[in-house]
C-alpha cells in the first residue's frame, strides 16, 4: 500500500504534510523572531518528542511535578506550525502572548493590537463558537506561561535557518533509531484518524517508507537537515535511547545546556515521573482524550522499548535501513542504539 493517502495531504519539498500545516505558516516561520529565552524541540514524528518536552519543561520549572500533572503538555509547549482546531497556528497563538519585552497587558495579533481577546473584529481569522472557546482557553494558558517560550516542530531545518544561524534560540533535536521509529510510526498511522487509519500490513507500511511518502517526509533526509547543525553552541542532540537507559545523565546534560540545576531529591522525583509507565498513565501527556487517536487500535504511548523492531523487520528490510543509517546518520558522527 505504497499508494496510501490521507484526506487533505499535500507536499512541500518532498515532505508529506497535513492540511493543518500551511505554506503560509511555513513562510512566516522562516522569519519568525526568537529570543535567547526560547526553546525549540525539533524531532521527526514518534521519536520521543513528548518525553523530551516533559523532561525539559520540568528542568526549566524546578521539577514542578504537580503543575506538570495539572496542565496539558500541549498547553505548555506550542506545536508551532500546526493549526489548532484547523483555525489558528501555534505561531499565531504566540502572537497573542503579552509583548515579550514589556509588562503591558496588551495582546498582539500579527499587526493588530487588542485590548480584549473578545474583540473579534481585529482577528484576521474566522472560527465558530466551539472553536472560539477552545482558543480562549488556550490563550489563557499561553498568557500565564513564563519565559522561556517552548515550541515544538516536525519541520526540517530549512525553515529555521535564520534562527539557527542567529544563534539565540536554544534548539533541542530529538532522535531515535530509525527501525523503532518506523514501527512506532506504523502503529501511529493505524490509530490516527487524520492519517486515514492505515489498514495495510507492516510490509505495506515499509513500502510506504521506501517510497518516501510518510508524514514529514523521509526520516533520513529529515535528520540530515538537522544533524548538520548539531555542533552549534545553541543546539543539543538528545537520543531516545539515552532517555530510556540513562535518564539521570540526560537530565544533567539538559540542565547544563539550559543553565539550570535540579537538586538530587528533585531529580529523583523527575526521573520517577518520566518513567514510561508513569507517562503512559498521565492524561496530561498521553493524548488519551484526543479525538483523532483511536486508542482501541493502539495507544499513543505503546511500548516505549528499544529493539521492538526485531518483531517486525525482515532481514532484507533491516539491511536496507542499515545502509541508509550508515550513510546518512553515522556520517554525522551520531551512533544510535538498536537494542
Amino acid at each position: 500500500m505504497a499508494d496510501h493517502r490521507f484526506a487533505g495531504e499535500w507536499m512541500k519539498d518532498d515532505m508529506v504534510l497535513e492540511p493543518y500545516v500551511t505554506a503560509e505558516t511555513i513562510h512566516k516561520l522562516e522569519s519568525f523572531k526568537m529570543t535567547d529565552e526560547d526553546i525549540v524541540f525539533a524531532a521527526y514524528p514518534k521519536t520521543g518528542i513528548t518525553w523530551a518536552q516533559e523532561l525539559v519543561w520540568l528542568v526549566c520549572n524546578n521539577g514542578d511535578i504537580d503543575k506538570a500533572r495539572s496542565v496539558p503538555l500541549d498547553s505548555r509547549v506550542v506545536y508551532i506550525e500546526y493549526k489548532e482546531g484547523g483555525i489558528i497556528t501555534g505561531l499565531e497563538m504566540l502572537a497573542f502572548c503579552p509583548v515579550r519585552s514589556t509588562e503591558t497587558a496588551l495582546l498582539r495579533v500579527n499587526n493588530y493590537t487588542l485590548r480584549s481577546i473578545d474583540d473579534q473584529k481585529s482577528m484576521p481569522f474566522a472560527f465558530d463558537a466551539a472553536n472560539h472557546n477552545i482558543l480562549l482557553r488556550r490563550l489563557e494558558q499561553l498568557q500565564e506561561r513564563p519565559h522561556p517560550y517552548m515550541m515544538k516542530t516536525h519541520l526540517r531545518s530549512e525553515t529555521y535557518l535564520s534562527q539557527i544561524n542567529e544563534g539565540k534560540v536554544k534548539i533541542i533535536i530529538i532522535i531515535r533509531n530509525p527501525k523503532d521509529t518506523l514501527v512506532s510510526m506504523y502503529h501511529f498511522y493505524r490509530m490516527h484518524r487524520d492519517l486515514g487509519h492505515f489498514k495495510g500490513t507492516w510490509n505495506d507500511f515499509f513500502e510506504l517508507f521506501k517510497a518516501k511518502h510518510l508524514l514529514y517526509g523521509d526520516y533520513f533526509r529529515w535528520y540530515s537537515s538537522w544533524l548538520q547543525h548539531k555542533d552549534k553552541p545553541n543546539v543539543m542532540l538528545v537520543k531516545y535511547e539515552d532517555m530510556h537507559h540513562k535518564m539521570s545523565d540526560v537530565i544533567n546534560d539538559v540542565s547544563t545546556f539550559l543553565g539550570k540545576s535540579l537538586s538530587k531529591p528533585v531529580t529523583a522525583d523527575v526521573i520517577q515521573h518520566l518513567t514510561f509507565d508513569s507517562m503512559r498513565q498521565n492524561d496530561m501527556v498521553n493524548f488519551s482524550n484526543d479525538a483523532v487517536f483511536n486508542v482501541d487500535i493502539s495507544p499513543f504511548m505503546r511500548k516505549g522499548k528499544v529493539g521492538d523492531w526485531k518483531n517486525y523487520f525482515s532481514e532484507e528490510q533491516s539491511s536496507f535501513v542499515d545502509k541508509l543509517y550508515k550513510d546518512m546518520i553515522e556520517a554525522f558522527g551520531v551512533i544510535l542504539e538498536f537494542e
